[in-house]
């Protein structure tokens, strides 16, 4: 098959900047307490934002017996079951993927306990999709 050559090549890709990003956010909750129904504001999402994926990652594990929940401000959950009392080491994947953003947040929160104790990382890999 011949290679066909009248499609032109798209030019000023170097140009454009960070398309994906990778956020993270590290939270001691011995110093940062997180009562149960409250939440933390972890990254501020711009308009037209694509979150491709992410993780929660136990650090160090926490005393309460309690699940974190990450998710958007309008109330998708991107991650639910990341047991702060689990092992160290262990990571939960985001469940939903593919949540677009119009200038709201994604949030932590725990729910059964409050959390006094534990150490987790939160990733998240975002694309973005501006004017080119």
């Amino acid at each position: 098959m011949a290679v066909n050559t009248d499609v032109t090549k798209q030019t000023g890709a170097a140009a454009l900047g960070a398309k994906v990003v990778i956020y993270q956010r590290r939270i001691s909750f011995a110093t940062n307490n997180l009562d149960t129904g409250d939440w933390f504001d972890l990254f501020q999402m711009p308009d037209g934002a694509l979150v491709l994926g992410g993780q929660v990652e136990i650090i160090t594990a926490g005393t309460a017996t309690t699940d974190v929940t990450v998710g958007v401000e309008d109330g998708t959950e991107l991650c639910t079951g990341a047991n702060l009392d689990g092992t160290a080491g262990t990571i939960t994947l985001f469940t939903s993927n593919f949540v677009s953003f119009d200038g709201t947040t994604i949030d932590c929160a725990v729910d059964t306990a409050n959390a006094e104790a534990g150490v987790i990382l939160v990733t998240a890999l975002v694309a973005y999709f501006d004017e080119m």
